[in-house]
């Protein structure tokens, strides 16, 4: 079965290798320059010496573990990334974005025995039990959840002070237990609230002492251009969801910051929340070669003539298409729907949602690659607008 699809027009495209860390190579479509981060996941290349090196390691050392025991490994990924972080508090590991969504959400409930959730309609957090019930998107309408435990926030487009956000908040506060956003959205548009949302956002937390959730999973490491995407916003999230880039894409991980007074409630209080695979040995060791690589030079010299790269495509694309980014995560909007095959056509991977091209490279690929490629994207974009200009 093929996901989120009528498995009527059931075709996979299949993949034959990965040669270089910059394309995906399909029969079909030959090799395609990869400029999405397959799903913004491999934020690191689609083959990474350092990573997979790491991983090979971790196999002849110990290549599975179990949740009664804690390795070695275990404790110095939670200190590296608590250290990335920069908030005091622990780490739970689960293995994908949905599972890291759910516990949090778990977490924050039974921490404080309040129940309602709020998020945004136009969201999207994972596809399983708590995630899904924090999803606004339409993956969530063939999978009807119990209402009474959510309710959706104001958006704030309409909304840029968040008083009509505490207008909802006023009706439930005896159990508004979190709020789940992310702080910039990744396939739903790039879309982040304004600073005075964030403000208005943290006196409701105040007053009505909810806990806030960011779903960190797509613009978590560096792909912003800073370590998260809070780091862009003036609060400091309660808990945070990792996935996709936590490993590279090289192994299903993921993980759940929780901040220290939070954490402390379960010295006490069982935390009824647990995974067969929790902190598997290879997740660990991607992870781990993960947090060297964003932390060495190299990558951030790369980084940051790659988010150069980036901005100059921002300002050639404005003067005819309305354009969000930040580092490497954009969104364009298109004056007309356009397909993959529009792109795969030319030799390009990208996301499409509707008339919404959002774009997310690996955040270390070869800066002159990176710049002929966005060139190449900007020829394509070019043809479709003047054929839609002549009608």
């Amino acid at each position: 079965l093929k996901t989120w699809s009528k498995q009527q027009s059931n075709d996979f495209d299949e993949i034959i290798d990965t040669p270089s860390p910059q394309y995906l190579t399909t029969k079909k479509y030959g090799k395609l320059f990869d400029l999405s981060s397959i799903s913004f996941q491999c934020s690191f290349g689609l083959k990474n010496n350092a990573i997979e090196k790491e991983i090979i390691k971790q196999l002849s050392l110990l290549s599975v573990s179990t949740p009664s025991f804690k390795t070695s490994l275990h404790q110095d990924v939670s200190n590296k990334l608590l250290e990335v972080i920069g908030i005091k508090g622990k780490i739970f590991f689960t293995t994908s974005g949905a599972e890291s969504v759910s516990n949090a959400i778990k977490m924050a409930r039974q921490a404080s025995t309040k129940k309602i959730i709020l998020s945004f309609k136009k969201s999207y957090h994972g596809s399983v039990d708590e995630a899904l019930e924090a999803t606004g998107d339409w993956r969530r309408q063939n999978n009807p959840l119990p209402k009474h435990m959510h309710r959706w926030l104001p958006d704030p487009s309409q909304d840029p002070f968040f008083y009509e956000g505490q207008k909802v908040i006023q009706k439930i506060k005896d159990d508004c237990c979190a709020i789940v956003i992310e702080p910039i959205s990744g396939k739903n548009g790039v879309h982040t609230p304004p600073k005075s949302w964030w403000k208005g956002l943290e006196e409701a937390r105040k007053k009505f002492k909810f806990k806030i959730i960011l779903d960190e999973v797509v613009c978590g490491f560096y792909r912003t251009g800073k370590p998260f995407g809070f780091n862009h916003t003036p609060i400091k999230p309660d808990l945070i969801c990792m996935a996709k880039a936590i490993s590279g894409g090289f192994i299903p991980f993921g993980a759940v910051f929780i901040k220290s007074d939070l954490a402390k409630v379960f010295d006490s209080k069982i935390l009824s929340a647990g995974l067969t695979n929790y902190a598997h040995p290879l997740g660990l060791a991607a992870s781990n070669a993960v947090l060297k690589l964003i932390s060495s030079k190299p990558f951030q010299d790369r980084l940051t003539k790659n988010i150069k790269v980036f901005h100059q495509l921002h300002i050639t694309l404005e003067k005819k298409f309305k354009v969000r980014s930040h580092g490497l995560l954009m969104a364009i909007e298109l004056n007309q729907k356009l397909s993959k095959e529009d792109f795969y056509a030319k030799g390009l991977s990208v996301i499409l949602n509707e008339k919404t091209l959002i774009l997310s490279p690996h955040l270390n690929c070869p800066t002159h690659l990176l710049k002929s490629k966005t060139e190449l994207l900007i020829k394509i974009l070019d043809s479709h607008y003047v054929l839609k200009k002549t009608g």
